[in-house]
């Protein structure tokens, strides 16, 4: 019996990080089960409609249901809607004025209607057999977001597999890290497209670092161009990724001769496989709304609210916020903040995020410094999907400032959250090569680890709170 036993001993000579990579994909399969299960305990456990834009999403998957095909929604002003938009379910109406909710202005409203239709046909499509009660629909596309947050775990763990093929520890952290991020948990358990931005940005980054080293295969390069315009028809903050992927694209055609010319080749291939799914959604923009992207009256109504609320000129056109009601807000939401932006974490977990944070962007900064002093290039299925992962990082956040100080000043930084999967592959390198010393840097993502268990369990308590 021992020696049958020593039989499936490790190795002698096999070291922590070979057990850890033998085992990476049982893992990650136990991370995308747990972001399944915590999900679906989610979906229940939340009040339904506590979430922001909930009533205006189920409004917006039920009349695709009832009409099969896209809703219009032209708003007036905050509390009305033109006589030329897709009538209301009615039930979902009578649903949203129950003395509990008491939706009958704005939020029962059907502004989400003039989004990016994607995530709502992939709603009313999985929940076709469900029948047409509001709640049981309701929590049906809740179901949904949990499928799409389990998809995003495992393509950013495939990104992160990818990208270091030989560092088992970043492939599991940066999983680990989106899964645990209790404002993404939140994502997944309620009705919204910005689960499916950021599955979009998990994708993209896994396709980045895939496409890179496969430079001479231009299915890539269709490939990027698909998932693009399947991002863009989800959300329109997908944009944020455009540079980055034309960042990978320029990698590809510098890997050959005649770099102008491959770019340009492949940069014209790209445009015209993503501008597949998106040119019929931007004709009939045109054709409805007299613009193409379908959202513009709807964002006017949106100032509009903000600058009543403010107590500012209806033609002011810049609201800027306070700049330490900037931060906070920004920063806790990002982090997690439930409800309808009113369930806040214990106030001591975000200074927990607060040092995660800095954990993972001061080492992401001292890893890159040493290594511009040290004069050792990255090579290039490394350098070219970092850079564009910090590319879009920045231009998320970019968006998400303009976006706040013309049009809606909320503060929510779920709208940076196609930029999550990036900001997880740059935190958790920043985390593991923070310093020369290996001992230093596993002890800080210990750290970095305990801070991640706190925020998810933080969570779990304030999750189901209204």
């Amino acid at each position: 019996m021992a020696a049958r036993a020593s039989t499936i001993r490790e190795p002698a000579g096999a070291t922590a990080a070979e057990r850890a990579g033998r085992m990476g994909p049982w893992i990650v399969a136990l991370l995308v089960a747990f972001t399944l299960v915590r999900g679906v305990i989610w979906a229940y456990a939340i009040p339904p409609l506590n979430a922001p834009d909930e009533p205006s999403h189920l409004i917006a998957v039920s009349q695709i249901r009832a009409l099969r095909g896209l809703p219009v929604a032209i708003l007036i002003d905050p509390n009305t809607l033109s006589e030329n938009s897709s009538p209301r379910p009615p039930e979902v109406l009578a649903y949203l004025a129950q003395p509990q909710f008491h939706y009958t202005r704005f939020r029962a409203l059907s502004y989400e209607s003039t989004q990016p239709p994607l995530y709502h046909l992939l709603c009313a499509v999985l929940t076709r057999p469900l029948p047409a009660d509001p709640e049981t629909l309701l929590y049906g596309c809740r179901l949904v977001s949990v499928l799409l947050g389990a998809l995003a775990v495992f393509a950013v763990a495939r990104a992160a597999a990818t990208l270091a093929p030989r560092q088992p520890a970043f492939a599991l952290g940066v999983p680990l890290a989106l899964t645990l991020w209790p404002q993404f948990g939140f994502q997944t358990a309620t009705l919204n497209n910005d689960i499916a931005s950021t599955l979009a940005g998990a994708a993209l980054t896994w396709a980045w670092a895939a496409a890179i080293r496969r430079p001479g295969d231009r299915r890539w390069t269709a490939g990027l161009g698909a998932l693009t315009g399947l991002g863009l028809l989800c959300k329109l903050t997908v944009a944020a990724t455009l540079p980055g992927t034309g960042l990978i694209l320029l990698g590809r055609a510098r890997a050959g001769g005649a770099a102008l010319r491959r770019f340009v080749g492949h940069a014209v291939l790209a445009g015209a496989v993503a501008a597949v799914p998106v040119l019929p959604w931007v004709g009939r923009n045109l054709q409805v709304y007299g613009e193409p992207t379908g959202a513009a009256q709807m964002l006017s109504v949106i100032h509009s609210i903000y600058t009543t609320r403010l107590g500012v000129p209806a033609e002011t056109r810049f609201i800027v916020p306070p700049l330490g009601d900037f931060v906070w807000y920004s920063f806790s939401s990002w982090w997690g903040v439930f409800g309808w932006r009113s369930v806040f974490l214990p106030g001591p977990l975000y200074v927990v995020a607060a040092g995660v944070t800095l954990l993972g962007a001061g080492g992401a900064a001292a890893w890159l410094v040493r290594r511009v002093r040290a004069r050792q290039p990255l090579p290039p299925a490394q350098g070219w999907p970092l850079a564009a992962c910090a590319v879009t990082i920045a231009a998320a956040l970019a968006n998400y400032i303009l976006y706040t100080v013309t049009t809606d000043a909320s503060l929510q930084g779920r709208y940076t959250f196609v930029a999550l999967a990036a900001v997880c592959l740059v935190g958790a390198g920043g985390v593991l090569h923070a310093t020369r010393s290996p001992r230093l840097n596993a002890g800080l993502a210990g750290v970095a680890l305990a801070g991640m268990v706190a925020l998810q369990l933080g969570a779990w308590l304030t999750i189901g709170q209204s």
